[in-house]
């Protein structure tokens, strides 16, 4: 048995929360620390045992505003707004594409702009038509009659330079008679005249036969017609007998 003095001493110390404990012997001096000092870090009752400021968020991270996921938009974001692009007017198609700059009546079909056409009229691409009446597109968006010289007359094409139903103009007849270079050329009628006006009698024409006045005009501007009635008589038919012609 080894005899040994020893000499205990404890001392506490009091600083705070810490307390501290010397045991020691004449050979030598253990320091045991019981773990509630600053100086070990690992546990002690303050609540900051590490010696920072903690945080508000203990992940780290910063919270987002919407921590949910939000609402899903299943058309498409403009500015910040939820658009469907196949039907919005301001939005038609994609983003900022107003129909019609923004101005007339208009709406967006399938993501295209449409005119919102008024009366009979017809919407061809972005513009509206009168198809009875309308030379590019006369019937139907695509008949145009311009491309053969014509003219959009009740959704048909006319040609108004020879059509006797339209000569001249849409809806000006020639009652029957032909129209020769948008006018129409009627001959005039025989009546008692023995002839008709259009074919030379070299014994003439006496005024009001034909009926209609024809003669009677040649005749009191040219009265040798009266008498002998000559090329030159049935050339004036087309000077002074309007609307009838010899030169159909």
């Amino acid at each position: 048995m080894v005899h040994s003095i020893a000499r205990i001493a404890t001392v506490t110390l009091l600083t705070g929360a810490f307390v501290r404990v010397i045991s020691g012997c004449a050979t030598g001096v253990t320091q045991v620390d019981d773990g509630t000092g600053g100086g070990g870090g690992g546990g002690g009752s303050d609540p900051d045992a590490g010696g920072g400021t903690p945080g508000k968020d203990s992940g780290g991270g910063t919270p987002g505003k919407d921590s949910g996921g939000g609402p899903t938009c299943n058309n498409t974001l403009c500015s910040g707004k939820c658009i469907d692009t196949k039907t919005d007017v301001s939005n038609c198609g994609s983003c900022g594409n107003a129909c019609g700059g923004g101005s007339g009546s208009w709406s967006c079909v399938a993501g295209a702009c449409v005119p919102v056409c008024t009366g009979s009229d017809v919407a061809c691409g972005a513009t509206c038509y009168d198809l009875t009446a309308t030379d590019t597109h006369c019937g139907d968006c695509k008949t145009d009659c311009t491309a053969s010289g014509g003219a959009c007359c009740s959704s048909a094409c006319a040609d108004l330079q020879t059509d006797g139903n339209n000569c001249g103009a849409c809806g000006t007849s020639c009652n029957g008679g032909a129209c020769t270079n948008g006018a129409c050329c009627s001959k005039p009628p025989t009546g008692s005249c023995g002839t008709s006006p259009c074919s030379t009698n070299p014994n003439g024409l006496f005024p009001g036969c034909d009926g209609k006045g024809c003669v009677s005009a040649v005749i009191n501007n040219d009265p040798f017609c009266s008498f002998d009635w000559d090329s030159f008589c049935v050339q004036e038919v087309d000077l002074y007998c309007k609307p009838y012609k010899c030169g159909c």
